[in-house]
């Protein structure tokens, strides 16, 4: 249940950011009930390797669970954020470097 419009409008407005937490919570909790009832029901097929093995390819190996549930909330990268972060880093790395180099001409002289 959410807010109550008496809540948002005529209380304090820190309650949004409580609201909201609590959300994310319940969310991750949802998250990860549902990553064990599939880990479960994975470890059941894996018991009879005909279900998942049977009308599979020569050659398919078979793909592992993962180690933890997906995280829904986290925000996906665009290609151009992505890039921009590599340039970031890029500079960053040229910029230690430089700074390496410029230390290591001070006490040659």
């Amino acid at each position: 249940m959410g807010m109550t419009w008496e809540q948002f409008w005529q209380q304090d407005c820190s309650l949004v950011i409580a609201y909201r937490k609590a959300y994310r919570i319940r969310q991750e909790e949802i998250n990860r009930a549902a990553w064990l009832q599939g880990l479960y029901v994975f470890r059941a097929l894996q018991a009879n390797p005909l279900i998942v093995y049977g009308f599979a390819k020569n050659g398919t190996k078979p793909e592992p669970y993962p180690d933890k549930p997906i995280d829904f909330t986290a925000a996906k990268k665009s290609p151009q954020q992505k890039a921009d972060d590599d340039a970031k880093a890029r500079s960053d790395r040229l910029m230690r470097n430089m700074m390496q180099y410029m230390a290591t001409q001070k006490t040659e002289k």
